[in-house]
């Protein structure tokens, strides 16, 4: 089809060269190394949303499930620490009193292991957000010189009270034991999750750390902002003028698509 277009012989192609990057997280989004800078602390505690909405909605873009997606990135995640780091896994799921399914302090697995175990999560239940954030400096070691993060990877906002405890002013906590919340989201950031990203963006400015959302329509990692002008800005992938097929193709542009 290309040759025919280009009018060019199909003799003149004799490689097939392949511009898809094919890896082990096919379901993640073109930037997905945008949360590399997640890995960069001493610790890192993962907090994963396994509720059943994650497994009704799916990511656009990609077809798959955000369940899907969320273990793809949590696998992502352990590839992007460095061997030094101590990383802990708790899962948000069940009921406002359940048990966890997987609550792993941090370095007590090896990297591997850990692997294993997400491997095999399902989904459960509803999303007791605030039972699990209160438990969680649990899962990091009493190190007070370690820099410690914990990285929130949701689909929703809470939906249980711990004794009308205000999340925001619970995680002023955090910030004076030296964690940092930084926010995976897979809401779409609009009206409908304001209160969601309300408590997301609480939670990461005051322990200083970060919120993405996956924008599942342009299969995108965004920051969220609630600058009105940069949510809204149309973003156009990079498209040049070539002469791969010489100077006799003068009308011929490439897109160069974002690389993982």
């Amino acid at each position: 089809m290309l040759g025919d277009t280009l009018d060019v012989p199909p003799a003149f192609f004799d490689t097939v060269y392949s511009a898809i990057e094919v890896t082990d997280y096919d379901n993640l989004p073109n930037n997905t190394s945008e949360m590399a800078a997640f890995a960069n602390y001493d610790e890192v505690v993962m907090l994963l949303d396994i509720s059943g909405s994650m497994v009704m909605e799916n990511v656009t873009c990609r077809g798959a499930t955000r369940f899907q997606v969320m273990k793809e990135t949590a696998l992502f995640m352990l590839d992007k620490m460095a061997p030094t780091t101590l990383v802990g896994v708790g899962t948000i799921g069940g009921d406002c009193g359940t048990p966890p399914k997987m609550w792993q302090k941090a370095g007590s697995l090896p990297l591997p292991e850990l692997r294993s175990r997400l491997g095999f999560l399902n989904p459960d239940g509803t999303t007791p957000l605030l039972n699990m954030l209160v438990e969680s400096p649990g899962l990091f070691t009493d190190n007070p010189n370690s820099r410690k993060s914990l990285l929130l990877v949701s689909d929703g906002a809470n939906i249980c009270k711990v004794n009308n405890l205000d999340i925001c002013e619970w995680s002023q906590e955090l910030r004076e034991k030296g964690i940092t919340i930084n926010v995976l989201s897979f809401l779409n950031a609009d009206l409908e999750n304001t209160n969601a990203f309300a408590e997301y963006t609480c939670l990461a400015d005051n322990t200083y750390g970060k919120v993405l959302y996956i924008d599942a329509l342009n299969c995108r990692i965004t920051p969220f902002t609630f600058n009105l002008l940069e949510a809204t800005r149309l973003r156009i992938p990079p498209i040049k003028r070539v002469q791969c097929w010489g100077p006799a193709f003068k009308e011929l542009w490439a897109v160069y698509p974002e690389r993982r």
